[in-house]
């Protein structure tokens, strides 16, 4: 909710949320980043197009 209304932060978060998907290995991080990345997605659909490409490649790579 917070962040719908500062999408100005998002060029940060979407980069931690996206290297905690890297790290797969760590099921508590990476469900953490899950979750992360599902309610940023959810409550910034306005916002979040510019970051729909490294999200998608993402987490392609890491769910292949």
């Amino acid at each position: 909710e917070w962040i719908n209304c500062h999408p100005e932060y998002l060029s940060c978060v979407i980069p931690l949320i996206l290297q905690g998907l890297q790290g797969l290995q760590n099921s508590e991080i990476a469900e953490s980043a899950t979750m992360s990345l599902k309610d940023v997605t959810a409550e910034n659909l306005d916002h979040i197009q510019p970051y729909a490409p490294q999200i998608l490649g993402t987490c392609q790579v890491q769910y292949q």
